[in-house]
């Protein structure tokens, strides 16, 4: 028997997704491109509107990400381009062209690089490894949103162990 799964529930004014995306979609509009992406409506009004997101979509958390969601279904592309009203000139960051010189450098030396999730949970960062649970020295989520992602790993070995399994 399959345990609940518990659905996110986001409530989002149809003007804050206009104003992050520069749009004037309606509500019909808004409600057409979340379930292009997979977000199903639930109740909505004259100015707002309620998506159930699935449990296996991890990459929304907050209003934002449905912005980001409702402009993906709706395409980019369509959206009108429009010069910004100030000048600014970009340049790099000095320590990520530094990071960056120092990140190819060290691919070519043969080393590889492994990027993994910074919050673990309490068994992968100690019981996986036979390590005795020292919560002293780890940071704990006060509210984690899932177990999977209790504490901040101590260590890169859980994290590699776990891209290991997962290949």
């Amino acid at each position: 028997m399959c345990p609940h799964i518990d659905y996110d529930t986001f409530k989002v004014e149809v003007d804050y997704i206009n104003t992050r995306l520069g749009t004037k979609l309606d509500l019909a509009q808004v409600k057409a491109a979340g379930l292009r992406m997979g977000l199903t409506p639930l109740k909505s009004t004259k100015t707002e509107v309620e998506f159930e997101v699935s449990p296996v979509r991890p990459d929304i958390l907050h209003a934002c990400d449905i912005a980001e969601e409702i402009g993906i279904g709706f395409g980019f592309n369509n959206i009108p381009f429009v010069y910004p009203p100030t000048n600014t000139v970009g340049s790099f960051i000095p320590e990520n062209k530094f990071t960056d010189l120092l990140r190819h450098e060290m691919a070519q030396a043969g080393y590889i690089e492994s990027l993994t999730c910074a919050l673990i949970s309490i068994k992968e960062n100690y019981n996986n490894l036979r390590y005795e649970p020292n919560l002293d020295e780890a940071v704990q989520l006060s509210n984690p949103k899932t177990l999977e992602y209790e504490v901040v790993r101590t260590s890169l070995i859980p994290g590699l162990m776990k891209t290991l399994n997962s290949n």
